[in-house]
């Protein structure tokens, strides 16, 4: 029972370490929020909540070593091969896309023109006002029942309002669903983001309940 307890609290410290180091470059498909635009409490908690995961890593590194120099392999293979495994793991660990490093390129959102430069991607999603600023939702995190902000959906809502903006009957439902967790009236947002994946805000548009918005 008590390693069970130890692993639950390790697996929770990693998710916690893992939900800030992603956090750190902004994704197009998830709109992450950074760490430093989430509130002082929020941060201070998860960098705590990530102590016990790095203390106990940290701890473990000349085992990890001595372990990987018994490995019956030659030098220099073994040096490269744990070497793209490490950072490999360190390019997973911040959600980096860099080839060939965790590169799958069907997957990407970067679109490039027949120069190779970088275009810009735009998509629309929903958005709430706070403190006088318009943050999108990341619909991706509120379906999750662990790591959502604002709205109570499952994950089927959620992946319909992701995909489907815009449309009378999402409109409503997110419309509802921000009303019933006080956050007021939502609106529907253009965001581009550019190929180094920087996100900005385009038209921003109301959402009326009962009419539908353009795509």
């Amino acid at each position: 029972m008590k390693r069970f307890a130890f692993l639950a609290c390790l697996g929770v410290s990693l998710f916690c370490l893992l939900d800030l180091t992603t956090s750190v470059p902004v994704h197009p498909a998830y709109l992450n929020d950074s760490p430093l635009q989430r509130s002082a409490i929020e941060f201070a908690f998860e960098c705590v909540l990530s102590l016990p995961f790095l203390l106990w890593t940290l701890a473990r590194v000349p085992q990890l070593a001595r372990n990987v120099a018994r490995v019956p392999m030659p030098h220099v293979a073994k040096k490269v091969l744990f070497g793209v495994l490490f950072v490999q793991c360190g390019f997973i660990g911040f959600k980096q896309e860099l080839f060939p490093f965790t590169h799958v390129g069907m997957y990407s959102m970067t679109l490039k023109s027949e120069n190779d430069t970088p275009l810009a991607t735009r998509f629309l999603t929903y958005g709430i006002r706070r403190e006088g600023v318009i943050e999108p939702l990341s619909f991706t995190r509120e379906g999750n029942y662990f790591f959502r902000k604002y709205l109570h959906l499952g994950l089927h809502d959620a992946c319909i309002a992701l995909f489907n903006p815009g449309t009378t009957a999402v409109n409503r439902y997110v419309y509802r669903a921000c009303e019933e967790e006080g956050l007021g009236a939502p609106v529907l947002v253009e965001v581009h983001v550019d190929g180094a994946g920087r996100v900005t805000m385009g038209a921003v548009e109301e959402v009326p309940p009962e009419s539908d918005s353009p795509k």
